[in-house]
């Protein structure tokens, strides 16, 4: 078995930033997509793609220290990483808001029966 060609990360930025993949199944499309984009003949594994991805183009997702920027490939990687997190985050947080927001309503309503109960006894 011979060893696989390196990476081609422009393409695979490319294929992410459209993709913005969250679950395996969106994963394995990136590695289809990115076998037809790139010509190579054998599919990558999905998680090897996903590693790449978060280790090598997004650098660990580092800050980058001193006065030193991220080079321009490392930040387009990093803010594609950010906008997959915000997605990802998006329907938790709105289911969350929506059930909080029944419950302190719940509250106020039984808050306002034993205001009335006291002052009527």
């Amino acid at each position: 078995m011979g060893k696989k060609p390196n990476y081609k990360a422009k393409i695979l930025l490319n294929i992410v930033d459209r993709l913005e993949p969250i679950g395996s199944a969106q994963w394995m499309e990136v590695a289809d997509k990115y076998k037809v984009d790139s010509g190579e003949g054998d599919l990558r594994d999905w998680q090897d793609l996903k590693r790449y991805f978060v280790e090598k183009l997004c650098d660990k997702n580092k800050k980058p220290t001193g006065e030193s920027a991220p080079k321009p490939q490392v930040a387009r990687a990093q803010a594609i990483y950010e906008k997959i997190l915000r997605k990802e985050g998006c329907g938790i947080y709105g289911d969350e808001a929506s059930s909080e927001d029944e419950f302190e309503d719940e509250d106020e309503d039984d808050d306002d029966e034993e205001e009335t109960d006291g002052v009527g006894t």
